[in-house]
């Protein structure tokens, strides 16, 4: 885990990538399932889950973060992750 969040007793649980996932095969599914993994036992039903990806995902890995309620942040979205930080506070 590279960045977890406390607000109003909520978990934000946030993994940070650089690889090209295009390229290596798999790995993603790696990433996700440890991400929701380890945000499901340690922050339960109302921990809040984040993949922030310096490369686009493959469809199917998003797919797959839905899947387990993982929210992906990637590309053009980068420059608006404080923003992202401020809104998710604000719902909690």
């Amino acid at each position: 885990m590279d960045c977890i969040v406390a607000h109003h007793n909520q978990l934000l649980f946030i993994e940070c990538k650089t690889i090209n996932f295009q390229k290596q095969k798999g790995k993603d599914t790696d990433i996700l399932y440890k991400l929701e993994s380890l945000g499901h036992r340690a922050a339960g039903l109302y921990g809040h889950k984040w993949l922030i990806s310096a490369r686009k995902l493959d469809d199917q890995a998003l797919k797959r973060a839905k899947e387990y309620k993982i929210d992906v942040i990637y590309g053009a979205d980068l420059k608006n992750l404080k923003d992202k930080v401020i809104t998710w506070m604000g719902k909690v």
